[in-house]
């Protein structure tokens, strides 16, 4: 038993990746109405709301209610509806 190899056993633990994420996730489309599709445990804690119906009621289910009032006019002018390519 000496020359036994170790196991390669791996041990599966589901992992809800957005949630891991040190700070707030968001998904919406590009395309308007940027309406949020999706806010992480952060975003919650940021915007001090309990769940994600309170989040969307909070931000009217735009996005651009997230901005700081600074950046308003700034930050919808840099989103497109595609992205840029990447040379190889």
């Amino acid at each position: 038993m000496e020359n036994e190899e170790p196991s390669m056993k791996c041990e599966y633990r589901p992992v809800s990746l957005p949630n891991e994420f040190p700070g707030g996730f968001f998904v919406c489309p590009l395309k308007e109405p940027r309406k949020i599709l999706f806010a992480n445990a952060e975003v919650l804690r940021l915007f001090d709301c309990r769940d994600f119906g309170e989040l969307s009621i909070h931000l009217q289910d735009n996005v651009e209610n997230m901005l700081a009032v600074e950046d308003v006019r700034r930050v919808p002018a840099r989103w497109s509806t595609s992205w840029p390519r990447r040379e190889a």
